[in-house]
């Protein structure tokens, strides 16, 4: 599989980037995922939140059973080090802007979470890929540093090799879920667009996610995907792309300039001139 770039890190509580989360969504696990109507859906949990009558008191149940690569369970203090840690050292530590009072686990099955102010965000919290959790063992003398070139979660893939350009990965055979049905997964990363035209012409990778390339050669791969060449499988947007004003010099600082330019601009024509129409527009 192909992702743009280099991979400077595959820490989570360091990386932010799209290609890094890629890759480690194949290496953890989150406590819930949201589905397409915005719900949350237990992964680690064993069910959903349980959320107090004030919102200050976010009570989890968590599966059993579950081990990390090294053979450590996965419970509720594993939890709670993966959250502290990120509290203390993460890049994007910012996001949580001590919402969090603090972490109690009552039973190796029970994570409570205690706000200190309620929060419309709790699902971006417990789905977030930063906050996958690792194991304590393995992070012990990482706690307050990071650990950039290796990992270990819970997920059904392990790390069998890392640098900022290739990244292996082999199936977790004691994986808690649905075990792979491959042999592993090479990560490669090509600096521009059109080295990853040619090696995914040339089958020199097998899987190319779209947002990696540049809209004509996506346009040709469409065409290819029409004649029935290569596969193709679509999904829902992984990424927003916007078009910003400046908003602090004239005649933009004027809200009413602004509005009248939102709505003068045609959006399905710049869909169908950048994108040949293979990107969603939004309205607003």
């Amino acid at each position: 599989m192909q992702v743009p770039g280099k991979i400077e890190s595959i820490d989570p509580a360091r990386v932010s980037t799209l290609k890094s989360y890629q890759l480690l969504n194949a290496l953890g696990d989150t406590l819930y995922e949201l589905n397409n109507k915005g719900e949350l859906i237990p992964k680690l949990a064993d069910s959903k939140p349980i959320i107090s009558e004030d919102k200050l008191k976010i009570s989890i149940k968590l599966k059993k059973n579950i081990l990390f690569h090294d053979g450590t369970p996965f419970d509720s203090s594993s939890m709670k080090f993966t959250i502290e840690r990120f509290q203390n050292i993460g890049t994007l530590n910012y996001i949580l802007n001590k919402k969090i009072k603090s972490i109690e686990t009552p039973t190796k099955e029970l994570l409570i979470i205690n706000l200190n102010n309620p929060s419309s965000s709790i699902e971006g919290l417990l789905t977030s890929i930063n906050l996958t959790p690792i194991s304590p063992e393995f992070y012990k003398d990482h706690f307050d540093k990071f650990l950039n070139n290796n990992f270990i979660g819970t997920g059904k893939y392990k790390l069998k090799r890392f640098s900022n350009e290739i990244q292996t990965l082999s199936p977790n055979k004691s994986y808690w879920g649905n075990k792979t049905k491959n042999n592993g997964i090479n990560f490669i990363g090509y600096n521009n667009s059109s080295a990853l035209y040619g090696a995914f012409i040339s089958k020199q990778v097998d899987v190319l996610l779209s947002n990696s390339i540049e809209d004509t050669l996506r346009y040709s791969l469409n065409l290819l995907s029409q004649k029935k060449d290569i596969q193709e499988n679509k999904s829902a947007p992984i990424e927003i792309s916007f078009i910003s004003l400046r908003t602090n010099k004239i005649p933009l600082n004027n809200i009413d300039i602004r509005l009248a330019i939102a709505k003068s601009l045609n959006r399905e024509l710049i869909r169908n001139k950048v994108s040949f129409s293979l990107r969603n527009s939004a309205h607003h």
